[in-house]
């Protein structure tokens, strides 16, 4: 984790876990940007139409779907929501660290579907159904969103209601 700070542009670094792989397993390792140092999120670029083939004489042409796919959520920048954090991973002590993208709604609903070992290589396909939009880092990063959002805890009383405000 030191050699983690040294490298990169990271605060507040963290041990989060382990997750077991096939052939190796994942460090994971949580940390926050230090200020100015956010990397920039493209946005992917829209595929082209496909076109329609010419006919020839005497040929009818095919019928045309009517569905429009829905536009896909946009990715929380950093800093927000699934993205508040960075994490890094490696597959073993010593190793350098690889950053994970960004958790993405579309892959972190998919990842909820779908029951997937992970191999420790991170340009692994996902192949599975219904059809994971991604490699392994991204199936990994939505796992990562998965399990901090749901164990996040709350000493017993932090959170009290106060009886005296009425009707608030």
């Amino acid at each position: 984790l030191k050699a983690l700070m040294t490298e990169q542009p990271v605060t507040d670094v963290s041990f989060w876990g382990k997750i077991m792989g096939t052939q190796q397993d994942y460090i994971i390792a949580e940390c926050a940007y230090k200020e100015g140092e956010e990397p920039e999120v493209t946005e992917p670029e829209e595929e082209p139409e496909p076109e329609e083939p010419e006919l020839e004489e005497g040929e009818v042409p095919l019928p045309k779907s009517q569905f429009i796919a829905p536009k896909p959520l946009a990715t929380e920048p950093y800093g927000e929501g699934a993205n508040k954090k960075v994490y890094f991973v490696c597959n073993n002590p010593g190793e350098p660290w690889v950053v994970l993208p960004l958790a993405n709604p579309t892959s972190i609903a998919v990842s909820r579907k779908i029951r997937k070992y992970f191999t420790g290589v991170l340009t692994t396909a996902v192949s599975a159904y219904p059809p994971f939009p991604g490699t392994e880092a991204d199936l990994l990063r939505a796992s990562i969103a998965r399990i901090s959002a749901e164990c996040h805890l709350s000493p017993l009383g932090l959170y009290t209601l106060d009886e005296d405000d009425g009707d608030e």
